[in-house]
């Protein structure tokens, strides 16, 4: 199994808007709103729940999945997305980085600003011995940046388990 062919499984939560316990749009639109980004990619945007946090001039949203894709253009026909991404001013990963193993792209993005929304806890990780696999980090292990802020919230979908939203800039 794979992100590309799983359907929706890993995408829509048990089918709840905000399986976090929190309008998670609120929290993304309080951390960027400060910033002078115009241009926004969301990085494994699944359905497209979260791209009512931005304008539909500025937002795109790329997924290696193509039926989230598919559903993602279908929930939100004004909204841009793809399966490639595209250069933007600030890259969003919302629980997205702590699937994949090798995140040292991240580094090399063209971008101003990341913002990375995940359980920052290394102790977590499963390193990809099941499904789905988990490569959580810990918050400092994004060293190549400077940190403009972070926004911590309980995660309610996991019991006893905080999401971090962890605004990075470019050194």
């Amino acid at each position: 199994m794979d992100w590309e062919t799983d359907g929706l499984k890993n995408v829509t939560a048990g089918g709840k808007r905000w399986p976090e316990g929190f309008d998670v749009l609120d929290t993304i639109r309080g951390i960027v709103a400060p910033l002078s980004a115009g241009s926004v990619l969301d990085y494994g945007c699944g359905y497209g729940r979260l791209c009512e946090a931005f304008s539909t001039e500025e937002y795109h949203g790329y997924d290696t999945n193509p039926q989230a894709i598919y559903e993602a253009e279908r929930r939100h026909p004004a909204y841009s997305f793809g399966d490639q991404p595209v250069v933007s001013d600030l890259v969003l990963f919302y629980t997205v980085l702590l699937h994949i193993e090798d995140v040292s792209f991240v580094e090399s993005l063209d971008c101003d600003y990341v913002l990375i929304a995940e359980i920052m806890d290394s102790s977590r990780a499963n390193g990809g011995k099941c499904w789905p696999p988990t490569y959580n980090r810990d918050w400092y292990e994004f060293e190549n940046f400077d940190t403009r802020g972070s926004v911590v919230r309980p995660y309610k979908h996991y019991k006893d388990t905080d999401i971090t939203f962890l605004l990075l800039e470019h050194k």
